[in-house]
């Protein structure tokens, strides 16, 4: 009892050495259970997905997870099936498909009790991966999934055109539950061969059957496998239904809206690509995301995308500048508007607005947010006085360069370290930047004592290579009716965010929708009132009976975490996957 005790202390700890060391005895012992074989390989599992690919831990894991498979094969280990799903789920994060298949394939010859339908979905997924498979052959192990596990009419509820009883409530089949795996892993077979409209009919086909609870997993194939348009309207369906992303998922759509942001050539299309990131972090606080530094920086960075950029002590001069002063007033309005919702003031914040600041050429504006931070305590570390150090290179201000300096000379010199190589080097480039090249040389000869042999050589380097100013292609202005409208319509958004940042909660989004693609006035494929005529032909069986209400019996109609009920989501959920397929070139 007491070394099982331990074990599973250690499968919830994720202690793959004491579950290494402890497994010997109680296999010996015959003491574990089904259960805990499923701790110990969902332990193991959690354990390759976190650690890097050549750490300690993935050379001294796989060894053991070759062994649980041995000691399952022996019948030395009680079969479970989501045991050997976290297996397979190693074989294909390691790579080792030869060794996942054999076992699948072992797998396969067993009884029911070895197998399951999440099993064969992450079959599914390992053998496109390890391209074990043809298409033709994942499709047939699918329909093979569906006959051995008919459950309660899976095979009908997983097809496209199958109808639900009642569109409003919750599906009260338990067991479809277990087909969603399955349905992943069909849908991943055909998402990595070019088989577009069939994979978003399987998302279309998740979404009826559990619109609030799928796994992110489903969202996540379209956005790293179709273009950026696509994406982004699924990365918002997701978001509509209340699930939630890793902060990751966001940074990545953002970081993606601002690279298209560079190619626009209009400033009115750089609008609407801020307005949909800004869209998209509203979006994903509905959902119950939290905002972080990531994001903020990343939006806050992408006003400085809206115009060219200058070159040092080249100035925004006529309606440039008009617009530059409006969007720089924008961004400042949103960090202070953060500020006073209760977010804390972290150096970020500070740092973001100085570096867009000295972007835009707007000294001004980044002495106030220097004396801001100043007011608030804010404490710089090195990353930011870098990012000062540019800035004042940038607006070539000399004594504020001085005085950010002289503060890493001071901490370096009170730590007893030398200042460090990244320190000079950004010194060196704010420098150049504002051609302060006797101060430059002053710095370096004052403090050359501190100063490496290879330091000294890179400082060499970095003052005399030239630079070839980068390429900015110009940008069309839009109207100032036009623009004026944009710079509203973001403020807009701007507001619902704080809203929900200073409420705790998330707004009603019947009151306040998002909107579902990158351009809010792109055209739809027809109204909502004629989309919902087509959508009850399809999904409307008047001769089936009404659908058992799930558990509590009452006759309300179920509404999702963003306020939507459950039949209208399922509605404007069919009414996203019909538009993007519209949009969408569908090899077939």
């Amino acid at each position: 009892d007491r070394l099982m005790s331990h074990m599973r202390s250690a499968c919830s700890a994720r202690n793959f050495e004491h579950i290494m060391h402890l497994y010997p005895f109680l296999l010996e012992a015959r003491s574990l259970t089904q259960r805990d074989v499923l701790q110990i390989a969902a332990a193991m599992h959690v354990v390759v997905r976190n650690a890097h690919p050549l750490s300690d831990p993935i050379r001294r894991v796989y060894p053991f997870v070759q062994r649980l498979v041995e000691d399952i094969k022996a019948g030395s280990l009680p079969p479970h099936p989501f045991a050997h799903l976290h297996l397979l789920g190693i074989f294909k994060s390691l790579g080792e498909y030869d060794a996942g298949y054999a076992f699948w394939s072992w797998l396969l010859r067993q009884d029911d009790s070895y197998v399951s339908p999440p099993l064969y979905g992450a079959a599914i997924e390992l053998l496109v991966h390890g391209h074990k498979s043809t298409l033709a052959e994942l499709e047939r192990l699918y329909m093979a999934a569906l006959q051995r596990f008919p459950g309660t009419f899976a095979a009908y509820h997983l097809s496209p055109n199958a109808i639900i009883a009642n569109r409003d409530q919750l599906i009260a089949i338990s067991d479809l539950r277990s087909y969603m795996l399955l349905l992943q892993g069909i849908l991943t077979a055909r998402i990595k061969h070019g088989k577009w409209k069939n994979a978003y009919l399987d998302l279309d086909t998740a979404l009826r059957l559990h619109p609030t609870t799928i796994p992110t997993r489903f969202f996540e194939l379209f956005m790293t496998n179709r273009p950026l348009h696509e994406e982004y309207t699924v990365f918002l369906v997701a978001c509509r239904a209340g699930i939630v992303f890793k902060p990751s998922h966001l940074t990545v759509l953002i970081k993606k809206l601002r690279a298209s942001m560079h190619l626009s050539p209009q400033l009115n299309d750089r609008m609407i690509l801020l307005r949909a990131i800004t869209n998209a972090m509203y979006a994903y606080l509905e959902a119950g995301g939290t905002l972080e530094e990531m994001h903020i920086n990343g939006f806050i960075g992408a006003f400085g995308s809206l115009l060219p950029g200058k070159k040092p002590g080249e100035e925004f001069v006529g309606l440039e500048a008009e617009y530059r002063n409006a969007l720089v007033s924008m961004a400042h309005h949103f960090v202070l508007q953060l500020i006073l919702a209760g977010v804390p003031p972290h150096s970020y914040l500070f740092t973001a607005l100085i570096n867009l600041a000295a972007s835009a050429r707007v000294p001004d504006m980044l002495y106030a947010t220097l004396e801001d931070a100043q007011l608030g305590k804010v404490d710089f570390g090195e990353v930011e006085r870098r990012v000062i150090l540019r800035s004042a290179g940038l607006i070539q201000d000399l004594a504020l360069l001085e005085q950010f300096w002289s503060q890493i000379v001071t901490l370096s010199t009170e730590k007893g370290q030398p200042i460090s190589p990244d320190d000079w080097f950004s010194f060196a480039k704010a420098c150049k930047l504002g051609n302060f090249e006797p101060y430059f040389r002053q710095q370096i000869l004052s403090l050359e004592h501190t100063i490496t042999s290879n330091v000294r050589i890179r400082l060499d380097y970095i003052w005399k290579e030239k630079v070839v100013p980068k390429q900015e292609s110009p940008v069309k202005l839009t109207g100032s009716t036009r623009f004026a409208s944009l710079i509203k319509e973001l403020k807009a958004q701007v507001d619902n965010i704080i809203t929900v940042i200073m409420s705790g909660q998330p707004m009603d989004l019947q009151k306040t929708p998002f909107y579902m693609t990158i351009d809010p006035d792109q055209k739809p494929l027809g109204t909502l009132e004629d989309m919902r005529i087509v959508y009850d032909e399809f999904t409307v069986d008047p001769h089936q009976p009404p659908q058992e209400i799930e558990e509590s019996g009452e006759a309300a109609v179920p509404s999702t975490s963003t306020g939507i009920p459950l039949g209208e989501l399922r509605f404007l959920n069919w009414v996203s996957i019909v538009e993007i397929m519209n949009q969408a070139d569908l090899p077939d």
